[in-house]
C-alpha cells in the first residue's frame, strides 16, 4: 500500500465524529496518496482504468457504486462489499486485484 493511490469520500449523512475521523485517517495513512473525485462511480472507474489502485469508502448506497463496480469486475479487478444497517448502504472496497481491503 506504500506506492499505492486510493479513492475515497465522505458519504452524504455520514459519521463525522471526531472518532470516525480519526478512524478515516488510520485507513488512509497507509497510501502513497489520497483522492477525492466526489463520486464513486467515477472512482470506481479510475480503479478498472488503472488511474488508482483502490477505492473505499463507508456508508455509500448501492446505487452510487453499481455500474463502477461491474466496470471494476470487467477489468479483473476485485471488489469487497458488506451490507450496512442502513437500508442500501454498504462499506465498500475495489481494488485492481493486488491490493485487499
Amino acid at each position: 500500500r506504500a506506492d499505492a493511490v486510493l479513492a475515497t469520500g465522505f458519504p452524504a449523512g455520514g459519521d463525522f465524529s471526531r472518532g470516525a475521523l480519526a478512524g478515516f485517517v488510520g485507513k488512509i495513512r497507509d497510501y502513497k496518496k489520497v483522492r477525492l473525485l466526489g463520486s464513486a462511480a467515477l472512482s470506481l472507474a479510475y480503479v478498472a482504468c488503472g488511474r488508482v489502485d483502490a477505492y473505499e469508502e463507508r456508508g455509500i448506497r448501492s446505487w452510487d457504486i453499481a455500474a463502477g463496480a461491474a466496470l471494476v469486475l470487467a477489468a479483473g479487478g476485485r471488489i469487497e462489499l458488506r451490507r450496512l444497517e442502513k437500508l442500501n448502504s454498504y462499506s465498500v472496497f475495489a481494488s485492481n486485484g493486488r491490493l485487499q481491503g
